[in-house]
């Protein structure tokens, strides 16, 4: 239902202990499931449940989607909710579409795909090229191209474009993104 999503199944728990600054996530819970359970949950998350009022929606400060939902506005709206995120990092962030340099606000726009690589390096900060082939690119692993590193030139050449200090690093099957330290 989400092929353009990395998904990854957690429990309530997990997550809350576990939650990364930058990720929004997109929660499914049932009819079990307690506000006890969610009440950390915050604007940057989308619940989605199959629960009509037991549990109180309108005290948690969130995007929330009750039954009865459909398959299609489902991804509709997920996608709709994740593509208006800001991601921040470092000395950038990401709105709209656009890189934005956090002290300058100098900024410019990304493709629909540099924008997919670069939130998926700042969220995992260290990846396989395969792995963004395969998932982003959607390109086969049998298949010889230069497609990322051409993404990956124009993605470094719009981090200098905004005068940020992040680095795109490449090396052997390696893709990682830091912040360059000048001495």
């Amino acid at each position: 239902m989400l092929p353009n999503y990395n998904i990854q199944y957690k429990n309530l728990i997990e997550l809350k202990n576990k939650r990364k600054e930058n990720v929004s996530i997109v929660f499914f819970i049932n009819t079990k499931t307690k506000f006890g359970q969610i009440n950390h949950l915050t604007e940057n998350d989308l619940l989605i449940t199959n629960t009509q009022d037991d549990i109180n929606f309108s005290k948690l400060n969130l995007i929330y989607l009750k039954k009865p939902i459909y398959p299609k506005k489902i991804r509709s709206y997920i996608d709709k909710f994740l593509s208006n995120k800001k991601i921040d990092f470092e000395d950038i962030y990401i709105l709209d579409k656009k890189l934005f340099n956090k002290h300058t606000n100098a900024h410019c726009s990304l493709t629909d795909i540099e924008d997919q690589i670069i939130i998926y390096l700042i969220n995992n900060r260290f990846c396989s090229k395969e792995h963004i082939k395969q998932n982003i690119l959607k390109i086969k692993s049998s298949i010889e191209t230069n497609s990322l590193e051409s993404h990956l030139t124009r993605i470094r050449k719009k981090l200098n474009k905004i005068n940020t200090s992040l680095v795109i690093r490449s090396k052997n099957d390696n893709i990682s993104i830091y912040l360059h330290q000048k001495k």
